[in-house]
């Protein structure tokens, strides 16, 4: 996958972050394809909190009324490098850092969404990610499955210039950084924040697509707010 210079700047601030989160185990809530606890299938969206719990891996199967099932974990063993090393290596995934300050110093909890521009179905979520003509990220949700229903946005979207920056992306709805990276890279970890000049491998290149639903393709798209309960320290 061809990386640009700003993501590899981008998966710079990720990897120079790793060493002051290192060690610290966090709450994680993972959403997962997987139709039954048996077996781990492909992670969709996790929430990572920053605190920790001393529970043991927790598996939960999840019915929906149009006959999907899915499983949610809830994790307690990791740390967040550790976590994304061990969810989401050998994919790209959407990184999220929620803020409580406009600073970005504050580190609320943090979101990572498989990023691959395929749309995945869960009971609660079926998300797709794509990028439009001007490099704007969107995460898209369908409202039924992944073939029927409205197409909405899921996060609010973000500018390319946004994107494996660095900088704090503050809107109406979100304060926060967001990162693009690559999980096949040798060191795919969590952020934030701390800036150097040396580069690094391994952040993502976005890459347009025409494919994106009509309905949001103008500016004018309505940001559609989760109803789920994980979002609502998010915004």
């Amino acid at each position: 996958m061809k990386m640009t210079r700003s993501t590899a700047l981008g998966f710079l601030f990720a990897v120079t972050s790793m060493l002051s989160s290192f060690g610290r185990t966090v709450t994680i809530t993972e959403v997962n394809e997987s139709s039954g606890c048996t077996e781990r299938g492909t992670a969709i969206y996790s929430i990572i909190s920053e605190y920790s719990c001393t529970e043991a891996v927790k598996c939960t199967t999840e019915a929906g009324w149009s006959d999907t099932v899915s499983s949610e974990y809830k994790l307690c063993n990791y740390d967040r490098a550790g976590y994304l090393r061990y969810a989401f290596a050998k994919v790209q995934y959407l990184l999220f850092e929620y803020y409580e300050d406009e600073a970005c110093k504050n580190l609320m909890q943090s979101s990572v969404i498989l990023a691959d521009g395929k749309c995945h179905r869960s009971v609660h979520y079926n998300l797709m990610s794509q990028v439009d003509e001007e490099g704007t990220m969107y995460v898209l949700s369908r409202g039924i499955d992944c073939g029927r229903g409205t197409w909405s946005n899921f996060t609010e979207p973000v500018p390319k210039r946004m994107i494996n920056t660095g900088e704090c992306f503050v809107s109406d709805h979100t304060i926060a950084k967001v990162y693009l990276v690559n999980g096949s890279a040798p060191s795919p970890v969590s952020t934030s924040g701390t800036t150097s000049t040396t580069k690094a491998p391994g952040a993502a290149s976005t890459t347009t697509s025409s494919s994106l639903p009509l309905i949001l393709k103008t500016a004018s798209a309505a940001l559609v707010l989760s109803a789920a309960s994980t979002f609502v320290l998010i915004f």
